[in-house]
């Protein structure tokens, strides 16, 4: 590889350094190598060197020029560096050099720029013995092979002594390798990578070679492409997998056997010897067969070890493997072997089945172990788990609601199995059928209960909004115990709310009686306080439902619809109040006939009412006081209809930001506080209601002075009669 720019000759001497510091020319010279561009780097370089950076700077392994430049992949860095000076680093105490750490990222370019360029040659390996091209291997980089085996890379080196996380990760938790050979074409087959088959195959690889042939570990992960190859290549299949002495079955099993084969052995096989592990021939069909070998040998008789959840059994097994074809039909091939009807019609038995399915939700094989079907459940548990994650303590309502729920929505749809089967049919099909028939069957049943188990608890939900609901709480909590934390608690625990709606309701009581007593809410009146904060608690519940977004498709917008039309038909008198104060307050105050008011009395009765601060009643009550004496002191009225104007216009010029105070905003809708700006604003600009001409009186007439006083439009009543009454009577509204 050939660099794209004029290099200046090795070993160039640069003057003293004018300037920065040499602190701050080495990090000039780290920037240029991390960041600087193929074109620009030897110019970058140059000024560091020039400002003061050397090489040799360098504090430790990590910051020596060549290993910065490899670890940030800039491979036309090596050529830069190499012609200025730069050496090679020694190699580290674990082995791994530059080059294998560039195998290991599958760095292609730089692998071929610390060869070619800075002159790495093929090291034996690291302390464990593994060497570039098992790097290479396991990175899955074609190129970086075909580039080691061309510079000399031993084909066949292998290691022994890699560590049982690395020999995991490679071939798995069931490899047999700890101490054995392990060389690249073992890695290779056992990824599947048929390119880096090949390519060791074509430089004389040994394909029996190892610890394990590599046609076996291909056929373990189930990559049949690179068993062909193998084969192709003159590999030769072991007669058994290890020297435990496996049995015809066990070994046809392990090997993919087809299925013709397998069904004529399955049946003649003694299932009473078995034990049912990972070892027998239903442990190795798990393992490493597919669906149809799983059930033939269920269909015949073949038992399997209960799930333990201190020890790996075949119910781990099976969840743990690769998404191959008929993984999830295998699970539930498994789980038909132990499945039990659903109680459905049981809701405290169904309760507690939604309690297993929240405990099993992060372990599908303890799930299948309980005869619980994992392809029905898999759409539900990522909503599930986090149900069991978040709770230290056993699942309770809320969680339970939570997962009945997510099991109405997730539980897929099936169609009715066929029941018709041909007499002579194998045993796989036939064990397959009767799976297919209780997956159904526990379809129906869990998703009846589920809607069962919603709709009860739905039924509960509008208690929480009744002042009840809050007596039993204030009541029921102890002395020790913060009231706001023991609601959250029961609302979860009794009647499953979800924690958004939880806090929702919760926040609103409390908040309403916190208010209450900041405000001295009726201190001598226990009722009236009561009804202060059931009032307030409503609207501030109203409030903040009408502010959440649902659309019906999780549970709490659910609970949220349920909740919004229980309080949408309870007494809304703030709403009624702002449509039309003066309508709402003339029967709030009994009809008094105009009398004056105690301002301050009538204020607090109107914020055990309302539910409002004290400042907006003050200055509604100031307002209707306003109002029911300029009515009194009024010419311009004689029916109850230029009444009714009359306190509307004088109220309305009064009471127009009587609402705008904090603690007002912060109670009321917006619609509904929107509502009374309006109303004022539309009633304080009206015209006044012109009272009908007074009929004509004779020129002539005998009637003293005084008389034609007291018939003028307007006129004070006469004494006797009720003040503020016109001289007829007041109508009715």
């Amino acid at each position: 590889m050939q660099p794209q720019y004029a290099a200046p000759p090795r070993h160039v001497a640069y003057p003293a350094p004018e300037g920065p510091r040499p602190a701050e020319a080495w990090r000039m010279l780290r920037d240029a190598i991390e960041h600087g561009s193929e074109n620009e780097l030897g110019r970058l370089v140059d000024r560091a060197l020039q400002a003061g950076a050397q090489f040799n700077q360098a504090q430790g392994y990590d910051e020596h020029v060549l290993v910065m430049a490899t670890r940030a992949n800039r491979p036309w860095a090596i050529a830069v560096l190499m012609a200025r000076g730069a050496e090679l680093p020694a190699v580290p105490e674990n082995g791994i050099d530059l080059l294998m750490e560039a195998c290991t990222e599958g760095h292609a370019a730089m692998a071929e720029a610390l060869i070619v360029d800075a002159g790495y040659g093929i090291r034996e390996g690291d302390h464990s013995g593994k060497t570039a091209l098992h790097c290479a291997t396991i990175s899955g980089s074609v190129a970086i092979v075909h580039l080691l085996l061309k510079s000399g890379a031993k084909v066949d080196k292998s290691t022994t002594d890699m560590t049982p996380a690395e020999l995991e990760s490679l071939f798995g938790r069931e490899h047999e390798l700890e101490g054995c050979k392990v060389t690249p074409l073992m890695i290779a087959a056992a990824r599947g990578d048929d390119e880096i088959v090949k390519a060791l195959a074509d430089a004389g690889a040994h394909l029996d070679e190892g610890g394990c042939g590599p046609v076996i570990l291909a056929a373990r992960r189930g990559h049949t492409s690179t068993i062909a190859l193998l084969l192709r290549e003159g590999a030769e299949v072991p007669v058994n997998v290890d020297e435990t002495g496996r049995p015809a079955l066990s070994s046809v099993l392990h090997f993919h056997g087809m299925i013709e084969c397998l069904r004529l052995l399955a049946p003649l096989h003694d299932y009473s010897e078995d034990d049912g592990s990972a070892e027998s021939p239903i442990g190795i069909a798990i393992d490493c067969g597919d669906a149809t070998d799983v059930a033939l040998l269920l269909g015949c008789g073949a038992r399997i070890e209960p799930n333990n959840a201190d020890s790996e059994t075949l119910w781990d097994i099976a969840v743990q493997m690769d998404h191959d074809e008929g993984k999830d039909e295998k699970i539930d091939l498994m789980a038909a072997s132990v499945c039990e009807p659903i109680p459905a019609g049981d809701h405290v038995k169904f309760g507690t089945l939604l309690e297993q399915i929240i405990q099993c939700s992060s372990d599908p094989a303890q799930m299948a172990s309980a005869g619980l079907f994992p392809s029905l459940l898999r759409d539900a548990l990522p909503s599930l788990l986090p149900l069991r994650i978040d709770r230290s303590t056993s699942p309770n309502l809320q969680s339970c609601l939570q997962a009945a729920w997510e099991l109405t929505q997730c539980l897929p749809a099936l169609h009715a199995p066929d029941t018709q089967l041909a007499n002579d049919a194998p045993p796989d099909q036939r064990w397959k059928q009767q799976t297919a028939q209780s997956r159904h069957a526990q379809r129906q049943a869990l998703h009846a209960g589920s809607a069962a188990f919603v709709a009860q608890a739905m039924d509960k939900l509008p208690h929480v909004l009744t002042f009840d609901f809050f007596l039993e709480c204030d009541a029921s909590c102890p002395p020790d115990e913060d009231l706001h934390k023991f609601m959250k608690k029961r609302l979860a625990e009794d009647y499953g709310m979800p924690d958004e709606l939880n806090r929702l309701v919760s926040k609103s009581w409390i908040g309403s009686a916190r208010r209450a007593q900041e405000w001295h809410v009726a201190p001598d009146s226990l009722p009236d306080t009561n009804q202060f904060v059931a009032t307030l608690a409503t609207s501030l519940m109203r409030k903040a439902l009408q502010n959440l977004d649902t659309d019906d498709q999780t549970l709490p917008d659910q609970c949220a619809t349920i909740l919004g039309s229980a309080i949408a038909l309870q007494p809304a008198p703030l709403t009624q109040f702002c449509a039309d104060p003066v309508r709402w307050l003339r029967r709030f105050e009994n009809r008094n006939h105009l009398q004056p008011i105690d301002a301050g009395a009538f204020a607090r009765s109107l914020q055990i009412a309302l539910g409002l601060p004290q400042l907006a009643c003050n200055a509604l009550a100031d307002a209707w006081q306003h109002a029911l004496r300029t009515a009194r002191n009024s010419r311009q009225w004689r029916t109850p209809a230029e009444l009714q104007a009359l306190l509307t216009r004088a109220m309305a010029t009064q009471a127009g930001t009587a609402l705008d105070d904090e603690d007002s905003v912060t109670v009321m809708l917006p619609q509904d506080r929107q509502a009374f700006v309006q109303w004022a604003a539309n009633m304080a600009g009206a015209a006044p209601v012109a009272a009908p001409a007074p009929a004509a009186a004779p020129v002539a007439a005998a009637a003293p002075a005084a008389r034609a006083t007291d018939a003028r439009p307007g006129k004070r009543p006469a004494s006797g009669e009720p003040d503020g009454a016109p001289p007829n009577k007041e109508a009715r509204i």
